[in-house]
């Protein structure tokens, strides 16, 4: 569904005039529409951690800490318990670690022979430096939540363009998102629909990760199909 076509289904459930087009000469309603919606549609990219946000990217290091171009450009989080796989050695890195723990590190408390990472001004630091051969792996998930009529994922963008503009999210939770603020905006009732929206939300929430698999096992697990429990070396911190 395209920006132009979630303001469209808004409009016709609010009885408003439907717009046929959101470029150029756009009446201030569209304009309005088309604000309303980028900001909901933002706040709802963050509200959960969708799976079609959710991007996995390898490493391929370069021999230092600072691992160049990791977080990728369109970066927003990590998911929870973000981890980093060792594709070579099937072990996790150990991290993301503090500044505390990383600086420890550093002054020598590092014990046994695995990865460490850690975040420093918006790069991924990796120690010991790893080599040209190693192989690392992790998830993120990206802010970029819409993507241009025949773009890809390296096209993707933060924020309605054009009304052509296809979203990643729920188109029908889009809908029903910029009918409560719209009636927000205007200081019409909008307790009923937003209320609509939310229960909906809580539901395509649940669908788009499936059923949660309860383990009596370890919950640390190799990061391909294996499912082999591992562990690794402690750190000491003074």
């Amino acid at each position: 569904m395209t920006l132009l076509s979630v303001i469209q289904e808004a409009c016709l459930a609010m009885a408003l005039p439907r717009p046929t087009t959101l470029s150029g000469a756009a009446t201030p309603l569209a304009q309005t529409l088309v604000q309303l919606s980028a900001m909901g549609g933002k706040i709802l990219a963050r509200t959960h951690d969708w799976e079609a946000l959710t991007i996995t990217v390898d490493i391929n290091p370069q021999p230092q800490m600072a691992q160049p171009g990791h977080p990728p450009a369109g970066f927003d989080r990590f998911p929870p318990q973000g981890k980093i796989w060792d594709v070579n050695r099937r072990q996790w890195l150990i991290g993301p670690l503090s500044s505390a723990q990383w600086s420890a590190l550093l002054n020598g408390s590092q014990v046994g022979g695995a990865f460490y990472w850690t975040r420093q001004r918006g790069a991924l630091q990796i120690w010991p430096v790893p080599s040209y051969s190693d192989l690392f792996r992790y998830s993120y998930v990206t802010r970029n939540w819409v993507r241009p009529e025949g773009g890809t994922g390296s096209t993707d963008t933060p924020a309605w363009v054009n009304g052509s503009d296809v979203a990643l999210l729920s188109e029908d939770l889009l809908v029903l998102d910029l009918i409560w603020r719209f009636k927000q905006n205007k200081g019409l009732d909008y307790a009923e629909d937003m209320g609509t929206f939310e229960r909906e939300k809580e539901k395509v929430m649940a669908r788009d990760r499936g059923p949660s698999i309860v383990s009596t096992a370890s919950d640390d697990y190799s990061f391909d199909d294996t499912d082999r429990p591992y562990t690794y070396p402690g750190m000491v911190i003074p």
